[in-house]
């Protein structure tokens, strides 16, 4: 599915993908394969974005 930015770009991933948080929004896991896209930022979910292996 593809992902539309307020700058008229698009976003689109290849394959399905998760990362399981707990409760206070931590990740789960110790290391997140595969591209994650930059809009995590703003949602707060900088740890992910310290695992991911590429930002979108």
């Amino acid at each position: 599915m593809q992902r539309g930015h307020c700058d008229g770009s698009v976003i689109r991933f290849d394959d399905n993908a998760v990362v399981l948080v707990n409760k206070q929004g931590e990740p789960i896991g110790t290391r997140v394969f595969g591209t994650v896209p930059h809009e995590l930022k703003r949602k707060k979910h900088l740890k992910i974005l310290t695992l991911a292996a590429h930002i979108a």
